[in-house]
């Protein structure tokens, strides 16, 4: 019995389809097909069932996946015993990063690979690292806002409000408002979500105000370079323009205004199975991003 294919089926009984895991996996859907195929006729048991519209496991296939699942974490964290007494680790970790996430992460990621020279890590954005975790193939991710029911773990790592900030050029251009009411005149910089939706009504813990966009982007990095180059105020958490207020690139403007605290939080799988570079990097970006952004 092939340990890739119980591997395989695991896969397609979490995420319930045969072409999520073939995505997942880099696999033809019909090559992921045929292998649970095999897997049914070596165990002479039927594992799912199959309609056009729908995949899920079959009584027996149920009680098969609870115990062989229990079998291959074990199986995994044997190995990985072994390899943290034996060897350097190695592997590969894809982390998830949400849009509007710190660019100082890069500099976390080169200490990391300076310990650990042979662990390969993919760094991918993502919207929202709860949905996307599984069909992403995501390993770590980290997530800013509320956390979503789901079987991963959740640790929070650092909390942020936000901030209005504007650049020098800005102010010498347009002025620099007083308060909240005179922002709603000023050429804004806005953020435009996943989900089509731009932030152009600013909750504060001053009220809400319903600002003039003259700028919009989906994209973190080129909206504080619209807000930097003075086009707009922005309203952006404070943890993620700290490098841009350190230089002086951009200024906070009526200090006494800003967002409740969103709070930041790293998203893994149980330990059970996880490989080792996962929960070296896990462990590390735990202790090292509080301490990244205390410093700032």
């Amino acid at each position: 019995m092939r340990t890739g294919n119980l591997e395989l089926f695991v896969k397609v009984a979490e995420l319930g389809s045969f072409s999520a895991v073939a995505k997942l996996e880099g696999l033809p859907r019909a090559n992921v097909s045929r292998r649970i195929a095999e897997l049914e006729q070596e165990l002479e048991i039927t594992l799912f069932n199959r309609s056009t519209r729908h995949l899920s496991l079959t009584p027996l296939g149920k009680l098969f996946f609870g115990d062989i699942s229990v079998a291959l974490n074990a199986m995994t964290t044997a190995h990985n015993n072994l390899k943290s007494a034996s060897s350097k680790p190695t592997g590969r970790v894809k982390l998830g990063l949400p849009p509007t996430n710190d660019i100082r992460i890069l500099s976390l990621i080169d200490t990391f690979q300076s310990k650990y020279p042979e662990i390969e890590v993919e760094l991918h954005y993502t919207h929202n690292c709860y949905q996307e975790f599984y069909n992403g193939g995501l390993d770590i991710g980290l997530h800013y806002g509320e956390i979503e029911p789901s079987d991963l773990i959740a640790k929070k790592l650092a909390s942020s409000t936000k901030k209005l900030v504007v650049s020098p050029s800005y102010i010498k251009r347009y002025g620099e408002p007083s308060s909240l009411e005179e922002l709603s005149t000023f050429p804004c910089a806005c953020y435009r979500w996943p989900n089509g939706e731009v932030e152009d009504n600013w909750v504060t813990n001053s009220g809400s105000i319903k600002v003039n966009r003259k700028i919009v982007s989906n994209n973190f990095d080129m909206l504080l370079r619209a807000i930097s180059d003075g086009m707009g105020v922005g309203y952006l958490p404070g943890t993620l323009i700290q490098d841009a207020l350190n230089r002086g690139d951009i200024v906070q403007i009526i200090p006494t205004i800003e967002s409740e605290v969103t709070n930041a939080y790293i998203v893994y799988p149980k330990r059970g199975g996880v490989t080792l570079a996962n929960q070296l990097l896990t462990d590390f970006l735990v202790e090292e991003i509080p301490n990244l952004i205390s410093s700032s």
